[in-house]
Order: C-alpha cells, then structure tokens, then sequence
C-alpha cells in the first residue's frame, strides 16, 4: 500500500486550509453591515485583507524553505485566531483595517499546507492528495461567503469573527496533532530565499501562465 498521509490527515489539512482560505472571505459580504456600522472608511476592509494576503504570499511563503514548516503553519493560525479576535473586538475603523491586514497576512497558511501536503505524498497519490486539500480550500473560499452573510444580517460582523475564532484555533490545533516535523528542507539566508521565486518565474513558463491568469481572474472579481 502507497505511504504518505493518511486519510484522516488529508481531512485535517482540507479543513485547515478552508478555515485560511474562508478568514481572507468573511468581510465580503458583510461589507454593508460594516459600512453602515463604522462609517465609508469600512469600505476598504476588504483591500486591507487582499494587501495582507499578498504580502503574505510574497514574504511568508519563502519561510517554509528556511522555517520548520510545521511550526510555520502553526503558528500563523494562531496569528490569524488573534487578528480573528482584534476584528471581533475592534472599536473603531482603524483597528478594524489593521486586524484586516494582519488577517490576510496570517491567512496564507492554507498556501503554506498546500505544498506540504504534495511533499508527504508518494508521487502515485499526489494528485489526489493535493485534490483533496485544494477541495478544502476552495469549499472555505465557497461557504465563507453565504455563512458570513447569513451570520452578518442576522446577528451582526462581530459575531461572524467571533465564530471564526475558534475554527483558527482548531485548525492550529490539528496542524500541530496530523503534521510531521520535516525539518529545515534549505539551509539558506532569507534573502536568498526571497530572490528564488525571481528565478521560478523566469525559469517557469507553467507558473507564469498560471500566476497571471490568476490575476485576471482575481482582478475581474
């Protein structure tokens, strides 16, 4: 029989990644309510989020090559559990877009689990491994939206967060119990890692094509 993770693990990292994936999606459509309860300022909730993610993807995910991945991972969902709360707790608009920023920020774990789970799988369950995680990351991205909206109209944006604490929690949780320690996979300076995606995207005409037909799709939504 094929070794790599077991089935249980593959749930664990596919419901991780959905709560990542669902915290960069929860002020979307409680946008209004936000407005309505802060003030015009609220509007840019949502590119605070984006503009923490983005740095996140850019800064963070070159950690996992330098950093015990593990740990990593781990330890940005418990940051995200805290910016989680900071939002819930927020008195002001100005708090509110800095727990924003630091949520996005966090929230690039589900990106973090994603290649860890490729490296634990034999090359014969790959794509299904990877299948099932990615399942769990767009099934976060999915009901996020229709969940906060519901939750949002409701009983308010502060509940949603709220709720989203100890999801963030339990993901760590489950990170910590399901994943192997790997060790350090290069031993490199972070700056060396930074300059290696310069050298994918030149050397990479897959993951060029891929990269900016991401954007236009991001961009279109």
């Amino acid at each position: 029989e094929p070794s790599g993770p077991s089935r249980g693990a593959i749930v664990a990292m596919a419901a991780a990644c959905g709560v990542g994936a669902a915290s960069v999606s929860y002020n979307q459509p409680m946008l209004g309510v936000m407005v309505r309860d802060l003030g015009g300022l609220a509007s840019w909730v949502p590119t605070a989020t984006s503009a923490g993610f983005s740095l996140g993807i850019f800064f963070l995910l070159p950690l996992s090559d330098i950093v015990e991945r593990r740990t990593l991972i781990v330890l940005q969902l418990l940051v995200l559990a805290a910016a989680l709360a900071l939002a819930a707790a927020s008195p002001g608009v100005t708090v509110l877009l800095a727990a924003s920023a630091i949520m996005g920020l966090s929230a690039c774990a589900a990106h973090q689990i994603v290649p860890f789970a490729t490296s634990l799988a034999p090359l014969e369950r790959r794509g299904a491994v990877v299948g099932a995680v990615m399942s769990g990351l767009l099934c976060g991205l999915l009901l996020s939206r229709a969940v906060a909206g519901f939750v949002a109209s409701h009983y308010g944006w502060r509940t949603m967060f709220w709720i989203a604490i100890p999801l963030a929690l339990a993901a760590a949780g489950l990170m910590a119990a399901v994943l192997p320690r790997t060790g350090v996979l290069a031993k490199i300076s972070y700056r060396t890692a930074l300059a290696s995606m310069i050298d994918l995207w030149r050397e990479e005409p897959s993951l060029r094509r891929s990269a900016l037909t991401q954007a236009t799709m991001f961009g279109s939504f």
